[in-house]
């Protein structure tokens, strides 16, 4: 991998999902917390768990396509099941369900649809950390 990955973006992001959980744990443990202010923040959380989600399935591939030495035209699941295989995630089936959450993102204005994306994004965290730790490892290995 002659070229390094540059993950500032995807840190980034992380940190600003990482403050959006926090909120919402925060609300979700304040019962007297009012609705509107809920609502707010979990749609921020989806809205960080969007665009964390986006940039770490991206700097996968980004990572496959420079340890390969070519693109390769994978699905999402080819590409997770790379990534499995390069120790950069260790649950395959889980990144698929992110995926699946992700895609509905755009449907948030159903109440049932928005609570499964909320519910899907607070489990993000740990998949997230462990992704960067590892890309972090595999770039100062280069």
């Amino acid at each position: 991998m002659e070229e390094k990955l540059d993950i500032t973006h995807l840190k980034k992001a992380y940190d600003a999902y990482s403050n959006a959980l926090s909120l919402s744990s925060k609300a979700e443990s304040n019962p007297s917390e009012q609705f509107y202010i809920k609502e707010t923040i979990r749609t921020s959380l989806i809205h960080h768990f969007e665009t964390l989600y986006e940039l770490s399935w991206k700097a996968i591939k980004r990572f496959v396509e420079l340890d390969e030495g070519h693109e390769d035209n994978l699905t999402r699941r080819g590409l997770f099941r790379q990534a499995g295989e390069k120790g950069l995630i260790d649950d395959f089936h889980k990144w698929m369900e992110f995926h699946k959450s992700r895609n509905l993102t755009s449907h948030t204005y159903n109440e049932k649809t928005a609570e499964k994306v909320y519910v899907t994004a607070k489990e993000f965290d740990k998949y997230a950390e462990k992704l960067i730790l590892t890309l972090e490892k595999q770039i100062k290995e280069l």
